[in-house]
């Protein structure tokens, strides 16, 4: 015998907001016909229909009695306790059993500190988790972290994808609805519901819940960005820019040199901002810069690689190296080869951005060449054009910081030799 569908629970006068069901409904005319709202604090729509039916049933009652519940009804609304307390007494009827423990905001200190002490994440990863439930805990409220539901989840999603985009760093976050073309972007919403996700599985790790409720949730669409390399015939002009002007944070040698270094190693914008002159060395006779892997922090243990790597100095950057150190003359070891790269320390997010300076200005005037460069563009060249002449594969990745594809290459020893052809592969 087939067993009977369980009736759909009628769903009138309650809206999902922000996670929460709310009890919308109007007095009647002769109790002022004003329109309420009253929130159930619980996500569970079987115990907010069963909250709702008690406070309208006694709207249906005419006469003194319609009255004073109408003057119940107004007081519920201004009064935070008096509708608290009809949402648990409902409960306790039903005998529904509220999960308690540490609130979503508590429980986030505590994960914000574990990725900077025990995981070590840089400071721009703990500043974006940090920032994503800082705008969850806004979205759904500081409710006790073992009430989090999969609609929580789904609703912070919903309002993410027509929220206003973000502003610089340490702006307070709009959380209202905005026109499309100044949305958060579908990449930005699919990266903070999974660092939500994360979140949630190191709250499973840590015994606080018994589920990840974000896993499995439908997220938009997005597509990886593919940095384009430049035109190798622009190469040269995209080396040279005309003279830099108003830009006082980054130096008349950094302007002029630093396109040059960027070219001929393939090395992040931050890894060159940031060389030390005792980072140039000499390794069996060869002319290395030991160029320090910014991402090697926010890899796991077993991919973490060298976090520093030995890059041999191309022939046509030689002069360019030259002229760095002579100008540096008197400087110790430990100072930067590049003081005046447009290096700045970001208190929001506890991090040195070094070399931005230096990057926003040559993202812009180099445009006036070729449209699409910025200065990760030069990354990408040299890993193309090492390519185009037959460096294997796990060279070009040792050369630029990238860790191994598999375990194989992992058995495939990258000595100096072989990284001084990669370098000379690059035109």
């Amino acid at each position: 015998m087939a067993r009977r569908a369980k009736p759909a629970i009628d769903q009138s006068n309650l809206r999902l907001r922000y996670g929460t069901w709310q009890v919308r409904f109007k007095l009647p005319e002769h109790l002022g016909g004003k329109r309420m709202e009253i929130s159930t604090g619980t996500a569970d729509l079987a115990v907010a229909a069963a909250i709702r039916d008690r406070i309208l049933t006694p709207l249906n009652i005419h006469g003194t009695a319609g009255e004073i519940a109408g003057a119940v009804l107004a007081q519920a609304h201004q009064s935070d306790e008096l509708s608290r307390m009809l949402i648990d007494r409902t409960k306790e009827e039903l005998k529904v059993v509220v999960p308690t423990g540490p609130t979503i905001s508590k429980t986030a200190k505590r994960f914000i500190e574990n990725r900077k002490s025990f995981k070590l994440r840089s400071g721009a990863t703990v500043y974006d988790y940090a920032r994503t439930l800082r705008v969850f805990e806004t979205v759904v409220g500081d409710i006790p972290l073992a009430q989090v539901t999969r609609q929580h989840i789904r609703d912070f999603r919903d309002k993410m994808v027509v929220f206003r985009r973000y502003g610089g760093r340490g702006q307070k976050i709009s959380i209202k609805p905005a026109p499309e073309a100044d949305r958060i972007s579908a990449k930005t919403v699919h990266k903070m519901v999974k660092n939500i996700s994360t979140f949630l599985n190191w709250c499973l790790k840590e015994d606080l819940v018994s589920q990840n409720v974000a896993l499995g949730i439908d997220l938009p669409t997005v597509q990886r960005n593919t940095t384009k390399p430049p035109p190798p015939e622009l190469a040269d002009a995209l080396c040279s820019l005309p003279p830099l002007v108003r830009a006082s944070a980054v130096g008349i040698l950094e302007w002029e040199v630093l396109p040059w270094f960027y070219r001929y190693t393939g090395a992040r914008c931050g890894e060159i901002a940031q060389l030390r002159l005792k980072d140039i060395v000499m390794i069996d006779g060869i002319r290395c810069l030991m160029i320090v892997t910014e991402k090697a922090a926010l890899r796991s243990a077993k991919n973490q690689g060298d976090l520093y790597r030995p890059t041999p100095v191309h022939s046509r950057l030689v002069p360019y190296l030259d002229r760095s150190i002579a100008a540096r003359a008197g400087f110790g070891p430990d100072d930067p080869l590049f003081p005046h790269a447009g290096s700045s320390f970001v208190k929001s997010s506890n991090q040195m951005r070094y070399g931005h300076g230096f990057a926003s200005h040559y993202n812009d005037h180099a445009k006036k060449i070729w449209s699409g460069m910025h200065v990760h563009c030069w990354r990408s060249y040299a890993i193309t054009e090492m390519g185009r002449r037959g460096i294997p594969e796990e060279v070009r990745r040792k050369l630029v910081g990238h860790v191994p594809r598999d375990v194989h290459a992992g058995y495939n020893h990258v000595d100096l030799k072989r990284l001084v052809e990669a370098v000379n592969a690059i035109p």
